[in-house]
């Protein structure tokens, strides 16, 4: 589904908009702390913060590189963070430890842009698709916690509803998709 709205800010920011660009981050900042901050677990928060950073920088400078046609604005996101971090760990110098607990469809692909796009696009056009098979309370907290960065604490908070229900519908959201992806797979390769 795409998101025309950011699409436009996208459009805005390619002129050169520092409001639009802002309210861009603002937007997408949580998802993309989220994501970064889980690929870098164990490395020191400053890394996390510079690959975040890295990430936002990119859109500022190569937002015309955008192409709604070719991916989701968020699959776009994504593969420009986890491009980011990559650069990070190299930078650090820890990428051949990392690298190994990739999945073997990952590894080498961030050296081939189309391979990472195509695996990026196919990644999360079957997660949304899982996503969307879940009921609506299920699917709120996936995205909420997931891809926009909150903890379970303020997603209860935010909707009023006890802590213990938010985390319920997440472990019960998590063992559907865990369920969901495990027969996509057994499904691909039969």
């Amino acid at each position: 589904m795409r998101d025309l709205e950011a699409e436009q800010l996208l459009v805005r920011v390619q002129q050169n908009d520092q409001g639009a660009m802002m309210a861009f981050y603002d937007r997408y900042f949580g998802m993309v702390a989220g994501f970064c901050r889980k690929i870098l677990t164990g490395s020191n928060a400053s890394v996390a913060d510079e690959a975040i950073q890295d990430t936002f920088w990119y859109v500022w400078k190569h937002a015309d590189k955008f192409d709604g046609s070719k991916a989701a604005l968020t699959t776009w996101l994504y593969i420009i963070s986890r491009s980011r971090c990559l650069d990070v760990l190299r930078h650090e110098k820890t990428v051949e430890d990392v690298t190994e607990e990739l999945p073997e469809t990952e590894r080498g692909a961030d050296d081939e842009p189309l391979v990472t796009e195509v695996l990026g696009r196919l990644e999360q056009t079957r997660l949304n698709d899982a996503i969307q098979s879940l009921p609506p309370p299920q699917q709120d907290v996936i995205r909420k916690i997931y891809l926009l960065g909150y903890t379970a604490k303020e997603v209860a908070e935010s909707q009023n509803i006890s802590l213990g229900t938010i985390k319920t519908r997440l472990r019960l959201a998590l063992d559907k998709l865990r369920r969901l992806m495990e027969e996509e797979v057994g499904a691909d390769e039969s």
